[in-house]
């Protein structure tokens, strides 16, 4: 009851209640238990096959749930399966195509100059690397790349201490619709339509690769990680009570602050190269030449 002593309707979530209680009492979701939750499970499986393949839905959410959607690809004329850790990679009959592209992105950490090999204490904490694999299918359906990426556990980093700022702004679904609805409007002046094989280029995409190996982690954000499974060490072996480690220099995949490190990287080189940024939209970018104006949108993910 209220303090005024009216009483309170019964809560439409209550499970407990009086063994008296007539049936019109019994709550909703009480009466209709079974519908609802065959509701939610149809609203649910609606959802994710709609994020599953929505390029602007959580990033996290969506990669988690492609890598499940992806599971059983073709290769060869055989269904093979992604691993989900490096000891299945190793074990499985596409072995040599997982060395093979874990041993590509070796090569570009040290190629991008991503890690510092150093030295520390033999009981100083490293965050961990776990190898995360993916195999890219073509237009047929069948897997025509195979990727390895070290991702870092940025959830031992601690904040005020391996990072400060995290934020990072990416592009919103009412913007990548506004933008298709200009270059469709565009291609109305024209006469044209989306589907015409046009000489003028009106709307294109572009994908950044490697682009957080190419942003460098402020100084003192710099943090000590355990090196990835297959890395080859040029330093000799740790003397007594000393480890061998690598000091992260870029914002590598799975640290807080890699997609904010890589958003500012790109923003400084395009305001060098004359784009201007719109102040309510952080990511849109435009340029004017000599035929018209350019619009450029950025999406960044995980």
């Amino acid at each position: 009851t209220f303090d005024n002593g009216q009483e309170q309707a019964p809560r439409r979530r209550t499970v407990f209640g009086p063994a008296e209680m007539r049936e019109s009492e019994v709550p909703m979701d009480m009466n209709r238990d079974s519908e609802h939750r065959g509701d939610r499970a149809v609203r649910r499986s609606t959802r994710i096959a709609i994020e599953t393949h929505n390029p602007l839905s959580s990033a996290r959410t969506r990669s988690a749930r492609a890598y499940t959607a992806i599971a059983a690809l073709r290769y060869e004329g055989r269904t093979i399966t992604v691993p989900q850790t490096y000891d299945e990679a190793m074990a499985s009959p596409e072995s040599s195509k997982w060395q093979e592209a874990i041993a590509l992105q070796l090569a570009n950490y040290k190629r991008l100059q991503c890690y510092e090999e150093t030295y520390v204490p033999e009981n100083a904490k490293a965050a961990k690397q776990k190898w995360i694999f993916a195999a890219k299918s073509n237009e047929t359906g069948d897997v025509d790349r195979f990727r390895a990426r070290a991702v870092v556990g940025g959830y031992s980093q601690i904040e005020g201490v391996h990072f400060w700022d995290t934020f990072s702004p990416t592009a919103r679904q009412e913007q990548v619709r506004t933008l298709l609805a200009v270059a469709a409007l565009e291609l109305g002046r024209k006469g044209k339509t989306l589907g015409d094989n046009m000489s003028i280029h009106v709307l294109g995409k572009m994908d950044v690769s490697e682009a957080y190996l190419q942003a460098p982690l402020p100084v003192n954000e710099r943090f000590h990680v355990e090196a990835p499974r297959g890395w080859e060490w040029s330093i000799p072996e740790a003397a007594a009570g000393l480890k061998r480690a690598l000091l992260a220099l870029k914002g590598m995949p799975g640290t807080r602050q890699g997609g904010r490190c890589w958003h500012l990287v790109l923003r400084a080189a395009l305001l060098d190269m004359g784009w201007e940024s719109c102040p309510s939209a952080p990511c849109l970018f435009r340029k004017d030449v000599g035929e018209g104006t350019i619009f450029l949108l950025i999406y960044v993910d995980d």
